[in-house]
């Protein structure tokens, strides 16, 4: 492609409408900013951004950088003051801040001009190209699904190419934004002369183009999460030795085609080789192989060749984390699509047994996150959702979804403008697949992995259904397993979404209600999950627990049941039954809490009836052993309380009165059956405890060394008890101790 605006006819006042798509325009300086040309240019840049980082820097004169977010319709006011101030008016072409750190999605890959003459080709086509100022010129490559890792090496990569400036290459750098006024030297309006018109490339497809530069180039990590070579030198002979790999395990093991073809553009992708090895060279390369096998040139116990091995030292692993500034560094708290039951940037996993709800269930949450609507008491940030179907059909979640948002009277509109989803269920619905390399048995991607993480860009939530489906290994190998869900916690980190993964649980879980463990296999689908959630259906009763958080305290179950549209409902929990189970359950508590106020009061102890401060009724009862363990908790104390309530509206116990050692009326809680009278409703009884009646005051004795005092001075030092100070027990309230310190 040759840059036309070398000999584009002229033209003025050019705005978005009047630019066709793929062509370019006249050179001219115009000096007005034109709003309609920066709008057009950050809508093709991503048509769904909302807000974007704004910089302006001073082109003429001095000063600093100013910073503004939001919509270009917010803050253009501000920035056409300071474009006419003099100063150059700047965006960050990637997704999520003003910082690296925040760089949460590349939107495109770039090359700046400024300072080296553009070329009159590229190897691929760019879909836009901006003149900077007269002679200048940026291109810009649009990607779905790239990583923030792999920016800067393939602005690196970009840069040696075609000699543009190689330190354009943090992903949160600025690039001069079109129709706004270049002020260096004779004002310009920076301006679009090409735009394609073309969907964004795949990552693949970038990163095939613009390889590493050379080995030194920091690798990317395999899908798998080992460390995998790059090749600097015989490139074409590792091509071959690898393809040949891949064509073996076709022919000999079955894999399928498509899958091996993956798996060796994933290689491209990633920077295995330290040049652009051309699609069709590849599959050249692998039909080639493929065809050995079938006329029986290879035989399956051909091992590759020795040199095939790594030799190059792994890379380090291991990275340190600075702790220096531990109290001053800002520290990012976790984020949640759903607190605390779906976390960003992780995944969670949603176990049941089949049939149990969870495609229902997820469809609900997703449906939620599209209107920003609360539902079972969890709050949803809006957001858009993408649900992958690998198991039912694209209609039927389409129909569930129908039902969704009839029953909950969601907003259609928006559910339609933030909801996508996608039916796998055509072909093969693995997203990534076992190879049986020499007995070495590893997972690689397929390309429905590849067109998933293209589909997942920009999404708030993602929803996959189901694990049975997408996982095409071996359940119970850990390694397999924590590599399948590193891959998906990738997709969630690359999108700062929340990744939600269903998955059945096996026949022993579902027989024994998941007795906490509602998924099946490995332990690694629990340890790779930061979150997990389960579907359990026990005796007609559905409820959604939350079995596992890593990142916040786990939610409390919630009580489902199915409505007449198939549709799943909170319920409330008070309903007759409920309310049997609860009366029973309180009917225990009051019961077991009588007997401990019972023996407490026959031994001499006070059960005071204070409900504030620290010596409370329950306090005084869990100083005894006879208090059950179960009580000894806050939903325990709770249930304490209730109890002692029960118990005196049924006038079980009353309210006495007793006069402590200092002479002060206090009242405390006595079983009725040990009064001589037993008045209904907890109405107060005058009495007295026990160990009152001994005729040796309380503190009798020296409060300071301890020492026994004589007959004589007994009632000056019992006066003074009084006035000493309280009893740690009872705070002066009276008590067995007092007496026990004063024998």
């Amino acid at each position: 492609m040759r840059p036309a605006h070398e000999n584009a006819p002229t033209g003025e006042g050019r705005g978005a409408e009047n630019i066709e798509a793929g062509s370019f325009v006249s050179d001219h300086t115009p000096i007005a900013v034109d709003v309609h040309e920066a709008q057009r240019f950050l809508a093709v840049l991503d048509p769904d951004g909302e807000s974007w980082h704004f910089r302006t820097f001073a082109d003429t004169g001095s000063g600093g950088g100013k910073n503004y977010a939001g919509a270009l319709v917010d803050v253009a006011t501000d920035l056409q003051l300071d474009n006419g101030n003099g100063r150059g008016v700047f965006v960050v072409v990637g997704d999520g801040g003003g910082k690296d750190a925040e760089i949460v999605r590349v939107r495109a890959v770039f090359a700046d001009f400024d300072g080296t003459p553009m070329p009159d080709t590229f190897d691929l086509d760019p879909h836009l190209i901006v003149e900077s100022s007269a002679g200048k010129y940026h291109a810009y490559w649009l990607v779905d699904g790239m990583g923030v890792d792999a920016f800067k090496p393939t602005q690196q990569a970009i840069a040696a190419r075609y000699g543009s400036d190689p330190s354009v290459c943090n992903p949160s750098r600025v690039m001069r934004l079109p129709g706004f006024v270049h002020r260096k030297g004779e004002p310009f309006q920076t301006r679009i002369i090409h735009e394609s018109g073309e969907p964004p490339y795949s990552a693949v497809e970038v990163l095939a183009a613009f390889p590493q530069a050379s080995k030194e180039t920091p690798r990317q990590e395999h899908a798998t999460g080992t460390g995998e070579r790059v090749v600097s030198e015989e490139r074409h002979g590792d091509l071959l030795k690898l393809a040949a790999r891949f064509a073996r395990q076709v022919h000999f093991d079955g894999l399928g085609s498509d899958a091996a073809l993956a798996a060796l553009f994933a290689e491209a992708a990633r920077g295995r080789w330290t040049r652009e090895v051309p699609a069709d060279e590849i599959r050249r390369a692998f039909d080639g192989a493929l065809d050995k096998c079938r006329r029986g040139e290879w035989k399956q116990a051909d091992q590759p060749d020795a040199d095939d091995a790594n030799d190059e030292p792994p890379e380090p692993r291991l990275i340190e984390v600075e702790v220096g500034n531990l109290m001053s560094a800002k520290v990012v708290a976790p984020r949640f699509v759903a607190a605390p039951i779906i976390p960003r940037g992780v995944a969670t996993l949603l176990g049941g047994h089949g049939g149990g709800g969870k495609t229902n269930g997820a469809l609900l949450m997703v449906a939620h996150t599209a209107c920003g609507r609360p539902w079972a008491g969890f709050e949803f940030e809006q957001c858009k959702g993408v649900f992958i179907s690998l198991e039912d059909s694209g209609d039927k979640v389409r129909f569930t979804l129908r039902r969704i948002v009839e029953t909950y009277r969601l907003d259609s509109e928006l559910v339609a403008a933030n909801v996508r989803i996608f039916d796998g269920t055509q072909g093969d619905a693995a997203l990534m697949t076992e190879l049986n390399d020499h007995g070495n048995r590893t997972l690689v991607p397929t390309p429905l992995m590849v067109e998933m993480e293209a589909a997942c860009v920009g999404a708030g939530l993602i929803v996959v259904d189901n694990a049975s489906d997408g996982f095409d290994g071996n359940e119970n190998d850990r390694r397999q397993v924590r590599g399948f869900m590193r891959r998906l916690a990738g997709i969630a980190k690359t999108n700062d979404a929340g990744l939600v993964l269903l998955a059945h649980i096996d026949k022993h879980a579902a027989r024994s209600g998941g007795s906490g463990n509602n998924y099946s296999g490995s332990t690694a689908w629990h340890n790779s999950a930061r979150s997990r959630l389960a579907l359990v259906d026990e005796d007609g009763a559905i409820e959604l627990r939350h079995e596992k958080c890593n990142l916040a305290k786990k939610a409390d179950p919630v009580r489902l049941a199915w409505n007449d549209l198939g549709v799943l409902i909170p319920v409330a929990v008070d309903t007759a039954s409920a309310n049997a189970s609860a009366d029973l359950i309180a009917s225990a508590d009051a019961d077991h809490v009588f007997e401990v106020v019972r023996v407490a009061v026959e031994s001499g102890e006070i059960i005071t009836t204070s409900t504030a401060g620290p010596h409370t009724t329950v306090h005084a009862l869990e100083a005894l052993p006879e208090l059950g363990k179960v009580y000894r908790d806050k939903s325990g104390r709770k249930r304490v309380r209730a109890a002692i309530v029960r118990l005196a509206r049924e006038g079980r116990i009353v309210r006495a009165t007793y006069t402590t050692p200092s002479r002060n009326v206090r009242e405390c809680w006595q079983p009725s059956e040990l009064t001589q009278s037993a008045p209904a409703g907890g109405e107060k009884i005058t009495t007295n405890p026990r160990w009152l009646d001994t005729p040796i005051p309380p503190r009798a004795t020296n409060a300071q060394s301890g020492d026994c005092v004589s007959s004589v001075e007994a009632p000056t030092n019992a006066t003074n008890a009084t006035n000493a100070d309280e009893c740690p027990r009872c705070d002066g309230e009276g008590c067995r101790h007092c007496v026990e310190v004063a024998l």
